[in-house]
């Protein structure tokens, strides 16, 4: 069961997959806690819709038959870097987990859906939006945010953290760090992918991955990135 919000009894949800049982299914589940829900069977109709609608939220499958999901939003990105976006798979691969943060998608979700998780992504939406609504030092009201906790919160174009009200600048890797944690929500990250995603072609040292680690912490303020050991690690608010 859903928890009903002001914030999203007002915005138009696009449910995009091309299983029909399954997208009407989550139609039936979701379209009391929307204004509307729309649903596009494939990416083109997908396409359609946004352009000609007034679309707030996009939740969408990977793969279908003709296209797939991370395409689809890779194409709405170009146009639109703020709409709330909710990725759904069958597949556990980490290709589409690092494509999917490099989209800036607020949760990537599993399936067969856990209502559980959901809800927990559609009250952080509904908390960014309200937030993105009102004005932040030195920041436009048009402004970006993705809510880590409920006083920190991670300006998504300037890379940039907002805690307890104030700004605090992030370097390169601490920013892809983050974003990375952010995004792996409800995974542990490995330090493998540490090294594939934020250190690239270079060669991340235990003591590099250390310091960026407390550097990061020390700028969050709240002890909120845990680590599982001999496992990675994960945000935990």
């Amino acid at each position: 069961m859903l928890i009903n919000t002001p914030t999203l009894k007002k915005l138009n949800l696009l449910l995009v997959d091309d299983n029909i049982e399954a997208a009407a299914l989550m139609h039936q589940q979701l379209s009391k806690h929307f204004n509307t829900v729309h649903i596009a069977h494939s990416v083109y109709y997908a396409l359609q819709l946004y352009r000609e609608q007034n679309i707030d939220l996009i939740i969408t499958e990977t793969k279908m038959r003709h296209n797939n999901g991370l395409s689809l939003i890779e194409r709405i990105r170009k146009d639109d870097s703020k709409i709330a976006v909710i990725i759904l798979t069958a597949l556990n691969d980490m290709d589409y987990l690092f494509r999917a943060a490099n989209l800036q998608v607020e949760a990537y979700m599993m399936k067969p859906l856990n209502f559980e998780k959901l809800n927990i992504a559609l009250q952080r939406i509904s908390k960014r939006l309200n937030v993105a609504a009102q004005p932040v030092k030195n920041e436009k009201k048009e402004s970006v945010f993705y809510a880590i906790s409920d006083d920190v919160f991670y300006h998504l174009i300037h890379k940039k953290l907002i805690v307890k009200g104030k700004e605090v600048s992030l370097g390169r890797k601490e920013s892809l760090l983050l974003e990375l944690l952010m995004f792996s929500k409800n995974c542990i990250v490995s330090k493998a992918e540490m090294a594939k995603v934020v250190w690239r072609n270079q060669r991340m040292t235990e003591s590099a991955l250390k310091n960026l680690l407390v550097q990061l912490r020390r700028k969050l303020q709240y002890n909120i990135i845990k680590n599982q050991s001999s496992r990675g690690w994960y945000i935990d608010n």
